[in-house]
């Protein structure tokens, strides 16, 4: 088992009540481009863009909605910590960009271990080819029947395709680094084509059975 070369794992970390919730984005970057970005640059890119979803909403996607109000008001998040990883997945290298400020302002939480998913796609069949980002330190925006709202599962949708869009973008252009789905077994990064989110909660450690959910998709990259 070995991970790809040229690897950033990138934690953004947070706390909720009840929870301390940390979701990890990869990134890697071109061959010919590799040590163009040093792993501060990558921490501070992915602390920027992930504050832009949450409290601005800046993105190419229709609804430009923060997502503040989609997490609880004692959701609040610390920094990202970013790690350049050999192929035994080791880490050679961190950095640290902290968040200032940066926290939900929803109503009532959600409890502490249920996560809106994020299923993360590359074009490639095959289980190894997804990926996944749990949102927890959620608020609550579900129908009667426990499914999500519609605007609401829109407006994360949005928010995050203009992400993982903004991950891979330098002044307008697409970069020489780039949000990517790892798997070790394969020895392979692929570049996220889409992303779709439910209308669904999960936990995050475990699976929510075999109920039926409507998907919501936006194209990434592709």
């Amino acid at each position: 088992m070995a991970y790809p070369e040229r690897l950033f794992r990138c934690n953004i970390n947070a706390i909720t009540p009840g929870e301390i919730i940390v979701n990890t984005v990869w990134m890697q970057q071109d061959a010919t481009a590799f040590d163009s970005k040093s792993t501060q640059q990558v921490a501070d890119r992915v602390r920027d863009k992930w504050e832009a979803m949450v409290m601005t909403g800046q993105g190419p996607f229709a609804a430009n909605v923060p997502l503040r109000s989609h997490f609880a008001s004692g959701t609040v998040w610390t920094s990202v910590v970013a790690y350049k990883v050999n192929a035994l997945g080791k880490a050679t290298d961190q950095a640290e960009a902290p968040f200032i400020g940066v926290s939900g302002n929803g109503s009532q939480a959600l409890p502490a271990q249920c996560a809106l998913v994020t299923t993360l796609l590359t074009g490639a069949p095959g289980r190894s080819a997804r990926g996944r980002l749990f949102l927890g330190g959620l608020s609550t925006f579900l129908t009667p029947e426990g499914r999500v709202l519609p605007a609401s599962q829109a407006i994360v949708a949005d928010g995050m395709a203009s992400f993982y869009d903004a991950l891979r973008r330098e002044t307008g252009s697409p970069d020489e680094i780039r949000p990517v789905v790892v798997s070790p077994t394969k020895t392979q990064a692929r570049k996220i084509t889409r992303i779709n989110v439910g209308n669904v909660v999960d936990t995050m450690r475990s699976r929510r059975g075999k109920l039926v959910e409507v998907r919501i998709a936006r194209a990434v990259d592709e």
